[in-house]
């Protein structure tokens, strides 16, 4: 479950920090304003939230087959459901600034900032996606593969 909530919350950082550069504003980790520059295209935090997504894909796929089965689906449903549960939290944080509950204009401070802008984020939501996508994906250990590639080879008699 942690792997969803860090992955939720570093995203959202990120998208702050692309929010920042595409309105030429500079953000610190509290998301609050620090210094004015010219608007650019936010490269880097947008290279880096694909490299992430990617890092967090790997993870769930390639890098849990040394798990057993069941540990493995317990990895891929506990990063599914901490993901999903932030996501609702960002659209339930999302609708109450839509209501005029929160006067708050822009990005909010701190980690609910990071929670808002990572739970709305399309990368996060594919990325849950496909963690689910993956549990009907079969990976077998090579040694496996290697005993399966060894039993299809006749045995030569003499």
């Amino acid at each position: 479950m942690t792997i969803g909530a860090v992955y939720v919350l570093v995203a959202g950082a990120l998208s702050v920090q692309a929010i920042g550069q595409e309105a030429g504003a500079v953000f610190d980790l509290y998301n609050t304003v620090i210094s004015i520059t010219s608007p650019r295209i936010p490269l880097l935090p947008m290279l880096a939230t694909a490299a992430l997504s990617v890092l967090v894909m790997f993870f769930l796929t390639i890098g849990s087959l040394k798990r057993s089965g069941r540990s493995r689906q317990s990895l891929i449903a506990g990063f599914f459901l901490a993901t999903a549960l932030l996501v609702t939290w960002a659209f339930l944080l999302t609708a109450a600034r839509d209501n005029g509950d929160d006067v708050t204009v822009g990005v909010l401070a701190g980690w609910k900032g990071w929670l808002e802008k990572g739970g709305n984020s399309s990368a996060v939501h594919v990325v849950a996606l496909l963690s689910v996508g993956s549990l009907w994906l079969r990976f077998e250990p090579e040694q496996m593969t290697s005993e399966r590639e060894t039993d299809d080879i006749p045995a030569h008699s003499d």
